[in-house]
């Protein structure tokens, strides 16, 4: 089961947590979230339930 652990403001910041997720060796991806036209784009970033906990320590890492 997948679980959302963040939601990233832009694709570069979404891709950018991805990789370092990726990097850690965790499974993860990223889903748009559909808002109003030529505001910024949001997505969820996503993990496997049972890494969640870990895959939130990275960010908290990272400074996001």
């Amino acid at each position: 089961m997948w679980l959302v652990v963040y939601i990233a403001k832009g694709r570069q910041k979404a891709d950018y947590i991805l990789q370092q997720l990726e990097k850690e060796g965790l499974m993860a991806r990223s889903a748009a979230l559909h808002g109003q036209r030529g505001l910024e784009e949001y997505f969820e970033i996503m993990v496997l339930k049972s890494e969640s906990e870990f895959a939130r320590e990275i960010i908290m890492k990272l400074g996001i």
